[in-house]
């Protein structure tokens, strides 16, 4: 083989041993660069203390969250002086650290090879040091946390430079541990602790400690802690506006307490998933909106000028009032939604302000009732439920314990109506059911719900008690369609309120004409027409007995004494008759009214709107739902 075949094989096989040479790796810290991820650079420099003498010994690190602690690092040798080699181009924090010494650190960058010497020796402060242990728990969402770090402040350290220590995480237990130097002769320390993810400062805790402490425990926080604190401060939780469409109104309050700056507020006010409104100052600044009618939740989101979000949600309604009810001293407010509102004393055990409020209790709800101190709501899958005062086993519970919260006593119910001392049920069978005081002629006492009668089609309209001895009106009850009066025979008082001289009822819907027996102090009666064309009305005769009346023209009217009961301080009189009412009727308003209640000494308007409206000449035990009284109409323009 000649010379040149020997040399054009040695050539073959370099450039077969260059195409087969495995690739190299890229530089973790160089995207663009793979061809020059092999070439390292170095540090140098020397370190001495405050009176310039070198310091052996010294561990000094470069360190990024991309590498562990000692990935590049060395030790001073006798004379001082340290060299770190092979260090990766980036930019990293070095560190110099000593026992006795008080650590120093700070920002380097380097670029590819480059070996860089420092411009001066790096000086550390002897300073006799004590070790500490700090360790701590993490609540909350960890799957993002990176590391953990202890910052020292406090005797003997100075301020411009505190002690940051990294302590160990570990992840599956939720713990952190290290160990942080306090000078010999201070007495007072902070250890600040701070959670990192994505390199964003996520949660903290703050702890001071003294000389006498052995080591430090940081009580346990949430990882995520250090995020914007947002609140939506309107609506509130669970609160409901008025009519098919109405304006809400929309506010929060935000703080970023650990150093962050507010950059944003943003609102998804009906919770479509679209941002509505971005606020990028004057962020208390309430916001509002036409929403219309629904269930809605709303969301708020804050973020700070280091990458944290927070977000706050709340829940509202808009609805129109679908139908009210009151007894004594308690009202109940029925939205079209089927949620059911109370205010006052809804329960027996009477603990005053209770339900200052229109609050939140039941949902699915069809119809409302109320009678003396008593309730009871008819769900839409047919169940009865009742609350409140049981002295006469008047919730049909089998004891006569008061309830405070809804409990229920009947399923397959079509209607319920409820009095001061008994409940009637009818059921989908066309069977009425009784429980309660014994009612004179009709039914027997009764601790639960027992059958009365059958073939009942309707129990329309309202229970009406006139006395409080059991005299009661019905309407609709018997199989001919007429009206049945049960009464326990106390004379003209009751036989004046009784179905056949007081009402000249319906046979359809709306009632057209409304007529009534007013009787003197012999009881006798006299017949008068007071009212036509009235399509609702409603009656309250626990004690002093009056009425209002809804005609088709959407004109509120009133019988009995006003006492703050009709919303008009200027109609009628204001004396108060026990078991009696005035034959007079007053006109209160001209027009958008559609169903009223009526309490002891309160009244409730709904309006054509579905605006709810309260009035009353007492507003001791928060009947009306707002605070304070108010005998003119005032509007409840939200429920919480």
């Amino acid at each position: 083989m000649t010379h040149h075949q020997n040399h054009l094989i040695v050539c073959a096989l370099a450039l077969l041993m260059s195409c087969t040479e495995s690739p190299t790796t890229n530089n973790p810290f160089d995207d663009d660069a793979s061809d020059e991820t092999q070439v390292r650079g170095s540090v140098s420099g020397s370190v001495v203390d405050r009176d310039g003498t070198a310091i052996s010994g010294v561990n000094v690190a470069l360190l990024n969250d991309s590498i562990v602690t000692g990935g590049f690092s060395t030790t001073s040798n006798t004379s001082g002086s340290f060299r770190v080699p092979d260090v990766l181009r980036g930019t990293y924090v070095m560190t110099f650290t000593k026992a006795d010494y008080r650590d120093t650190s700070f920002t380097i960058s380097l670029t590819i090879g480059e070996h860089k010497t420092l411009a001066a020796p790096v000086r550390m402060i002897f300073q006799p040091l004590i070790a500490r242990d700090i360790n701590g728990n993490l609540l909350g969402d960890v799957s993002k946390v990176d590391s953990v770090t202890a910052v020292l402040t406090g005797d003997g350290i100075d301020s411009t430079a505190p002690q940051v220590k990294k302590l160990s995480w570990l992840p599956i237990s939720k713990r952190f541990t290290g160990a942080i130097y306090t000078p010999q002769d201070g007495i007072v320390w902070n250890v600040a602790v701070k959670v990192y993810a994505g390199g964003r400062m996520t949660g903290y805790a703050s702890v001071p400690f003294d000389a006498g402490a052995a080591n430090v425990v940081i009580p346990d926080f949430d990882a995520n802690n250090a995020k914007p604190r947002i609140t939506i401060s309107a609506p509130a939780q669970d609160t409901a506006f008025w009519g098919s469409s109405t304006a809400v109104k929309f506010s929060t309050t935000v703080a970023d307490t650990f150093g962050g700056n507010i950059v944003a507020i943003r609102w998804d006010v009906d919770g479509n998933g679209q941002w509505d409104t971005v606020l990028t100052s004057d962020f208390g600044t309430a916001i509002s909106r036409i929403i219309s009618s629904g269930h809605y939740s709303a969301v708020v989101q804050a973020e700070d000028n280091d990458g944290n979000v927070s977000r706050d949600t709340t829940y509202y309604t808009v609805a129109q009032v679908h139908a009210v009810a009151a007894g004594w001293d308690h009202s109940q407010i029925l939205l079209e939604n089927g949620t059911l509102y109370v205010a006052g004393y809804r329960i027996g055990d009477f603990v005053p302000g209770r339900y200052q409020y229109f609050t939140h209790i039941m949902d699915n709800v069809k119809e409302a009732r109320s009678g003396g101190y008593s309730s009871a709501a008819l769900k839409k899958d047919g169940s009865v439920w009742a609350w409140g005062l049981n002295d006469n086993y008047q919730l049909g519970t089998g004891d006569n314990e008061s309830r405070t919260t809804p409990v229920m006593i009947a399923q397959n119910a079509l209607d319920v109506l409820i009095d001061r001392n008994y409940i009637l049920v009818l059921k989908n069978d066309n069977t009425l059911w009784h429980c309660g005081k014994a009612i004179s002629g009709f039914s027997g006492e009764s601790p639960t719900l027992k059958q009365v009668k059958d073939g009942i089609s309707a129990i329309r309209g309202r229970l009406l008690t006139v006395l409080n001895d059991s005299s009661v009106l019905f309407y609709n009850m018997t199989r001919t369609d007429s009206v049945a009066t049960i009464s326990s025979a106390h004379g003209a008082f009751v036989d004046a309120f009784s179905a056949e001289s007081f009402f000249s009822l319906y046979n359809g819907t709306p009632i057209n004409t409304l007529s009534m027996y007013s009787p003197n102090e012999l009881g006798q009666m006299t017949n008068s027409l007071i009212l036509d064309n009235v399509t609702a009305y409603a009656f309250n005769g626990l004690s002093m007995p009056y009425f209002l009346f809804v005609k088709v023209d959407g004109s509120l009217w009133g019988s009995g004494a006003n006492c703050g009961r009709f919303g008009d301080p200027t109609v009628g009189s204001n004396e108060l008759k026990s078991h009696s009412i005035d034959q007079a009727t007053y006109r209160i308003l001209s027009g958008d009214a559609s169903q009223v209640a009526c309490g002891d000494m309160h009244s409730l308007l709904v309006k054509i709107d579905g605006s709810l409206w309260v009035t009353g000449g007492n507003n001791q035990y928060n009947q009306l739902g707002i605070s304070g009284e108010s005998k003119v109409w005032k509007r409840v323009d939200v429920l919480k």
